[in-house]
């Protein structure tokens, strides 16, 4: 996944609560920064986009409820689990060394 700063992107979703029809929503302008200042590489960002996606697809192939789906928790040992694999599955080799972003 690929962020081009110059455009506003939307994201195709599948929205439960409108009989899964797949939609387009406009996202908008967003700012992402890390709350202890540290630098947030622009593959530490793509990679925490993917493991977000990873959880929401795991939650709808469970079919798991609305309560169960919002209750749900990321961790930091899952998050550098799916890192590690993700560094060595993907193909741009210079994301393959990366380090993590907790390492920095």
């Amino acid at each position: 996944m690929s962020i081009d700063a110059r455009v506003n992107p939307s994201i195709s979703i599948l929205d439960t609560l409108e009989g899964n029809t797949p939609n387009k929503r406009f996202i908008g302008t967003f700012i992402v920064a890390r709350r202890d200042g540290k630098a947030l590489l622009p593959g530490h960002l793509e990679a925490l986009c993917a493991y977000a996606w990873h959880l929401i697809k795991e939650c709808m192939e469970q079919n798991a409820s609305r309560e169960l789906f919002l209750g749900y928790r990321a961790s930091k040992e899952d998050f550098l689990g799916f890192f590690k694999k993700w560094c060595a599955e993907n193909p741009d080799e210079s994301l393959r060394e990366l380090a993590s972003p907790y390492d920095l």
